[in-house]
C-alpha cells in the first residue's frame, strides 16, 4: 500500500511540475514527462492507468488513457469538486455543520477510527480535508449525499468536459459490489465488522489446528478481535458459545453413539468368556 501510494504521490509531482508550455503539444519534453510516468507505474507490478488534465487550459498528460479503471477512491476529487462548486454558488458554506448519519459511517481512517458513537456533527470544511487526505470513507459518504448523490457529482463531471467517467455510487455502494453484500436492515459498517472477525476467526482456528476444536483458542481470539472493534469481552464469549453450539449438537450426540457402539462391542466379549468354577478349599484337604 505505501509503494502504490509512493508512485502515485511521484507520477503527480512529475505532473504538477511539468511546465505547461512542455504539454502544449507531443513535444520530446512532453515525451520524457510520459516515459517518465511509464518507468514509475511499471514499478507498481500492476496495471496503471494516469491521466491529468489541466482544467484551464485543457492541456493532458496520460498513460493507458484508453483503458477503463474501475474508480475506487479517485472519484473523490469528483465529490470535492461538486461540493465546492455549491460553495461558490452559495448553496453551501465551509463551515456548515453536518450530522453524520450512522447509515454512511465505513470503516476507514478519520470519522470511524476516532468518534465510534454517534450523535456528531462535522464542518463541510472537515469533511473534505479528511476525505482528500486521509481517504475518509464516511466523509465521502456524507458529502456525496450533500452534493445531491452519485447522479449529481457525475453531472459536475460533464461540466468539466470530462466525458468517460461516472459515479456510480459512494463508497457503501463501491464495498458492498466488490464484498458482493447485499443491502439489508443491518449498516454496512457492521456487516463487515462480521466479516473481518469471521475470516480472522478462521485463520486462527487453523493456525491452533493440533488443538481439538480449538478449544480456548477460538475464545482467546474472539476476545481480542472483538476489543479492537470495541465489543466487550462478555459478548465476545457469547459469540463463542453461539459458534460452539455446531460442536455440541454434532460432536455430543456422536461421542454418545461411539460409546454405545464401544459398549456394545465390548459387552458379547464379556458374556462369552468361560465362568470360573469355586473350588472348596476344604476339598483339597482330602
Amino acid at each position: 500500500m505505501v509503494k502504490k501510494r509512493y508512485i502515485a504521490v511521484a507520477c503527480a509531482a512529475i505532473v504538477v511540475s511539468m511546465p505547461l508550455s512542455a504539454a502544449a503539444s507531443n513535444t520530446p519534453a512532453r515525451r520524457a514527462v510520459e516515459a517518465d510516468i511509464a518507468r514509475l507505474a511499471k514499478d507498481a507490478g500492476g496495471e496503471v492507468g494516469v491521466f491529468a488534465r489541466h482544467t484551464e487550459s485543457g492541456l493532458t498528460l496520460s498513460l493507458a488513457s484508453d483503458v477503463r479503471f474501475p474508480m475506487a477512491s479517485t472519484f473523490k476529487v469528483a465529490v470535492a469538486g461538486a461540493i465546492l462548486a455549491k460553495v461558490d454558488a452559495g448553496s453551501l458554506t465551509l463551515a456548515q455543520l453536518v450530522p453524520i448519519d450512522p447509515e454512511r459511517v465505513l470503516m476507514s481512517e478519520g470519522i470511524a477510527e476516532i468518534f465510534p458513537f454517534e450523535g456528531i456533527s462535522v464542518s463541510v470544511h472537515n469533511l473534505i480535508e479528511t476525505m482528500l487526505t486521509r481517504s475518509d470513507n464516511t466523509a465521502t459518504n456524507v458529502l456525496t449525499a450533500l452534493a445531491g448523490g452519485p447522479a449529481a457529482v457525475t453531472d459536475w463531471v460533464r461540466t468539466q468536459g470530462v466525458q468517460d467517467m461516472r459515479v456510480d455510487g459512494d463508497t457503501n455502494d463501491i464495498v458492498r459490489r466488490f464484498f458482493d453484500i447485499p443491502p439489508g436492515p443491518v449498516p454496512l459498517n457492521e456487516q463487515l465488522k462480521s466479516l473481518v472477525i469471521e475470516s480472522l476467526l478462521h485463520a486462527v482456528r487453523g493456525a491452533a489446528f493440533a488443538v481439538p476444536s480449538a478449544l480456548g483458542a477460538q475464545e482467546g481470539a474472539l476476545v481480542l478481535l472483538c476489543a479492537a472493534f470495541g465489543i466487550p469481552p462478555e459478548e465476545a464469549i457469547a459469540l463463542s458459545l453461539v459458534k460452539r453450539a455446531a460442536d455440541l449438537v454434532l460432536g455430543v450426540p456422536g461421542l454418545i453413539g461411539w460409546q454405545m457402539l464401544e459398549w456394545g462391542r465390548l459387552m458379547p466379549t464379556y458374556r462369552e468368556q468361560p465362568v470360573r468354577e469355586s473350588v472348596d478349599p476344604r476339598s483339597r484337604s482330602h
